[in-house]
């Protein structure tokens, strides 16, 4: 293929080597549409596909969220209700969503298979060119918004609808969405491209379908391919279907935004009914600072914020800090959209404050601006983010598809954010130069066009929103005429048909599949090679990596006592943020960003037995090859030597800790819900609530009450603790790397000797009864949960059991919960460590969910009885079993299925059994299930006024 060569239509444009990519990127035009094409060719085996639509919204409803939702509920050629489920259901995929941003719809696949690659293209491009959308309002009425008429009482309802009062509701987000109504009032940014609460509910089905046929045009689109694709049917694939459009050059503009005026407004944020008011008002501020063509600015700007916000000893940060005014305040560009602005959050203050704080800010800039610039840290921060760009996340197709799209959509070049050693090189020389002194002074000393949001507490502001919401919905009903009100309660009759009418079998087999045959037998095979290096015993894992390596050092902590595990947690977020007996903080730091890209210290647990857990220390880093000797010898300095002492900035910490977890829990409180209902059964999930979930949660807020009094008894066992644990004798050493580097010498060097522990793992006293437990967090959505390891319930795991759980998420509970009951999501999950779950996200109404999850044993065989097949649902489950992992993830993941005792024997036994899954093999999980929602625990973390509908036996708890 060549420049002007024609192919199905397309005709290519260039084709640009990238060196550092190791790729070509071909440039195609369609030439009936105009529609560019652009194929990152560099061989990776994971195919991607993406069609993306430039959808620029002018208004809070989220017309273009609701579309992307609903594109994907039933096409021409695949006239069924859920393409999207029934391809999650049997497809090999390795990525398979959608995602609306601010200014952009995109539609992004992928899958290792070359069959199945195009089977997700073909759906994919039949949804977003041949929807039924425009021929259904009950897809409308389902994805975006409707008045219940089905409800006790009419209400709003809707998945989106839902969602975007969970999205909406956290602190940092209502920060967000109102800097950047002040910041972009003339432009797109300014609006909620996810859609309000309020605003949904306005948008009209007209104006839904209109949006569609104004955007959804070929003309305004960008594909893009990824990998080895086959390229000559794909693009006889995309070609079907672009060539029944005519060319349309309708422009749809960004328009130009200047700086704003300076302004400031003042809004209510909610909080807990039972928490306190005080030092809870979040201050943030921002500036217009260029456009997305300054590429060495977008990085500039994330090498300033860390370089002055990015620790509590970082200049800005430390002044803040030392004032004792507030808890936190970080910094950092906002990415991804024609303009390059700023967000400064100061976090959990008191209005008054205000002027200080923004003084103190102001003169710790122009100190920094001013004096002598601290060339070694910018150079350590540049040199940290040339690391980290070179490290591979997967799926890294769907990334490039998103940075191409971040120069390509405003008319760029499309490998402005593709390529990085320009850029970093740069920045290097500016170091040298009035570049960053300029920039900090244009951020945050210069208050010229600033925009500025106070955020105050309000303890009722959600119950004057739903009160204001129920008006809203009164008023909305009151306007109708007795005809509109017959004709809105036909349409949802006809809704609720429309949902519970199932998919003919006709319709259901238009749909591409794979087959068994298609399935490969065997998992895939981690490859581990016990490497001796310089008197260490090395865990090597080779696999492609970039030209970066990635290092573990696990330290056996199974002697330790459940009670210290919240500690040893809260320990390990404090190294790198305290000196060393070598080095200051700074200094310390320096070397560590000099040397390595991430550097992080947590507590990883594994299943040794349903009442005992393994237990490790771990420390992780990646470097370059030529670095890998010097983290090698900080590694030792920082687990052994770090001196915890500093009262102030461990309480400083202790409170940033406490409230990024309560943020999490309240945005996404499905996670720890299952985590805590699973933590009454299981010793691995006991551990895991201690060391990040709710245990860990409430041992903070313990802590933080009575930290004068408990502070040194901390210091002193945390010491002792990492004094018996941070020794050769428990040190596990793993690398994963494109080949074995001999470079752990340091750690001989540097770890003690010591006793091995004397247990093989840690015990726990699990309750001899089930839990129901709720904690109550301010908002209008709920997270629910339920349970229990099978083996209190006479149950092994078995493989099957992940087919039962497909089957259950993506067949019964994404029907009941998320259609019908209009969650933003739920499902089923089961695990090798025979624990079994169920969860739901962002759900309006979490008492009849569990009634829902109550009903699967019934399901079940109503599914065993139907005469539809289980082979898709083996397919997803084996797939789900392969997921596709980054350098860093692959090499933990055989750490970790290592230290959990997990054999490539199990693997291929749980693949056979997957494979090997009947009706009768699902029949006779029923017993199961009963039993798990009789006899598990059970989790909702929601507002007071959900959790009032639980029935009794329930412990509700304000978190």
């Amino acid at each position: 293929m060549k420049p002007n060569d024609t192919l199905h239509g397309f005709t290519v444009i260039s084709a640009r080597e990238s060196a550092e990519n190791r790729a070509t990127l071909w440039e195609l035009r369609h030439e009936k549409t105009g529609a560019p094409l652009y194929w990152f060719d560099n061989g990776e085996e994971n195919k991607t596909f993406s069609v993306a639509f430039k959808t620029v919204p002018w208004d809070d409803t989220g017309v273009f969220h609701i579309l992307e939702h609903s594109v994907l509920c039933g096409s021409r050629r695949y006239p069924v209700k859920e393409p999207f489920v029934e391809l999650l259901k049997g497809s090999m995929n390795t990525f398979l969503n959608a995602m609306t941003f601010e200014d952009k719809t995109m539609y992004p696949v992928a899958s290792r298979s070359e069959q199945d690659f195009l089977n997700l293209t073909g759906v994919y491009l039949d949804a977003v060119f041949c929807p039924l959308i425009t021929e259904n309002p009950s897809i409308f009425m389902q994805e975006g918004t409707r008045i219940d008429f089905g409800a006790e009482t009419p209400c709003f309802n809707g998945v989106v609808f839902n969602e975007m009062k969970g999205a909406n509701a956290p602190m940092r987000t209502q920060a967000y969405n109102r800097l950047m109504r002040l910041l972009f009032p003339d432009t797109c940014y300014g609006w909620v491209s996810g859609g309000t609460p309020e605003a949904i509910p306005t948008l009209t089905y007209e104006a839904f379908t209109q949006a569609y046929r104004t955007f959804y045009h070929p003309s305004n689109s960008i594909l893009y391919l990824d990998g080895a694709v086959p390229l000559e049917r794909t693009l006889e694939l995309i070609n079907e279907y672009l060539s029944a459009y005519e060319k349309d050059d309708t422009p749809h503009p960004i328009p130009p935004q200047t700086p704003v005026q300076s302004v400031c407004v003042t809004a209510p944020y909610q909080i807990g009914e039972a928490e306190s008011e005080e030092k809870k008002t979040c201050i943030t501020m921002g500036k217009l600072m260029g456009t997305y063509e300054d590429v060495t600015l977008c990085y500039a700007l994330q090498v300033l914020g860390a370089y002055l916000f990015g620790s509590n000893f970082s200049p800005v940060k430390k002044a803040v800090m030392e004032t004792g005014l507030a808890e936190d305040v970080v910094f950092f560009p906002p990415g991804g959209t024609k303009y390059i602005s700023t967000m400064l959050l100061i976090v959990n203050t008191e209005e008054k404050h205000r002027d200080e704080l923004k003084r103190v800010i102001r003169e710790a800039a122009l100190a920094a601006a001013n004096g002598p610039t601290d060339t070694e840290t910018l150079l350590a921060e540049i040199d940290k983010l040339a690391l980290r760009v070179k490290e591979i996340d997967e799926p890294q197709g769907v990334d490039r598809a998103v940075d191409l799209l971040s120069s390509r959509l405003y008319g760029g070049d499309p490998l402005l954010y593709l390529e990085y050693d320009a850029v970093i090189e740069d920045l290097r020389r500016k170091v040298h130069s009035d570049y960053f002194p300029n920039l900090i002074r244009a951020c945050l000393v210069d208050e010229e066009n600033t925009a500025e949001v106070v955020l105050t507490p309000d303890k009722t502001l959600g119950k004057r929103t739903a009160e204001a919401e129920q008006r809203q919905l009164e008023a909305a009903l009151a306007a109708l005429t007795p005809d509109e009100r017959q004709a809105k309660e036909a349409a949802f009759a006809a809704f609720k048909k429309w949902q519970d009418t199932p998919d003919s079998e006709e319709a259901l087999a238009t749909l591409p599949k794979l087959t068994l045959a298609d399935v490969p037998p065997e998992p895939m095979h981690f490859i581990t090679e016990q490497k001796p290096a310089d008197g260490i015993t090395v865990n090597f894992h080779p696999h492609r990596a970039n030209g970066v390596t990635y290092t573990y050092l696990f330290f056996d902590c199974d002697d330790l006592a459940p009670e210290d595990l919240p500690l040893l947690s809260f320990g390990a977020k404090l190294f790198t943020e305290l000196p060393t007996k070598r080095h200051d903080v700074q200094t310390l730091n320096k070397l560590l960003k000099r040397c390595t890209g991430r550097f992080s210290v947590a507590v990883y647990t594994a299943e040794a037995g349903r009442e005992t857990a393994r237990i490790r220390l771990a420390a992780r880093c990646s470097a370059l090859p030529r670095r890998l000797p010097d983290a090698m010898e900080l590694l030792p300095e920082v687990l052994t030597q770090t001196v915890f002492e500093d009262k102030k900035t461990v309480g400083d910490l202790l409170a940033q800790q406490r409230d990024g977890l309560y943020r999490s829990v309240c945005s996404r409180g499905s996670f720890f819900a299952m985590q805590r209902a699973l933590s009454f059964s299981t010793a691995e999930l006991a551990a895991d609530d201690l060391l990040c979930g709710l245990g860990y949660y409430r041992w903070l807020k313990d802590f933080e009450k009575d930290f004068d009094s408990r502070f040194e008894g901390f210091c002193a066992r945390l010491r002792e603790i990492l004094a018996r644990v941070c020794v050769r004798e428990r040190m596990t050493v793993s690398l994963t790397a494109d080949e074995f580097l001999p470079a752990f010498g340091a750690l001989k060097e540097g770890f003690a000797t010591g006793a091995p522990s004397a247990k093989d793992g840690m015990a726990f006293d699990l309750p001899e009864e089930p839990r129901k437990e709720a904690f109550v967090i301010p908002g209008s959505v709920s997270f629910a949960a339920l349970g229990t390891d099978m083996r209190l319930l006479g149950t092994a795991y078995e493989g099957g059991m992940q087919v039962l759980s497909n089957i259950l998420s993506f067949d019964y509970l994404w029907s009941e919960i998320r259609v019908h009951g209009g969650a933003y999501g739920a499902g089923c999950n089961v695990s090798g460590s025979h624990t079994l779950k169920f969860y739901t996200f962002r759900d309006p109404t979490p008492v009849r969910s569990l009634e829902v999850i109550g009903k699967t044993d019934a399901y079940l065989e109503t599914f065993c009885e139907a005469d539809g097949g289980i082979e898709n649902f083996i397919i997803s489950s084996v797939a789900g079993t392969d997921e596709l992992l980054s350098p860093s993830g692959w090499g933990l993941t055989a750490d970790l299925e290592s230290l959990s005792g997990r054999t490539e024997a199990d693997r291929i036994l749980e693949r056979r059994q997957m494979l090997e899954t009947t009706r009768e093999t699902l029949l006779g999980y029923r017993t199961l299930l009963r039993e798990a929602f009789r006899r598990g625990s059970f989790c909702v973390i929601g507002p007071a006024e959900a959790l009032e509908e639980l029935d009794g036996g329930w412990t509700k708890t304000e978190l």
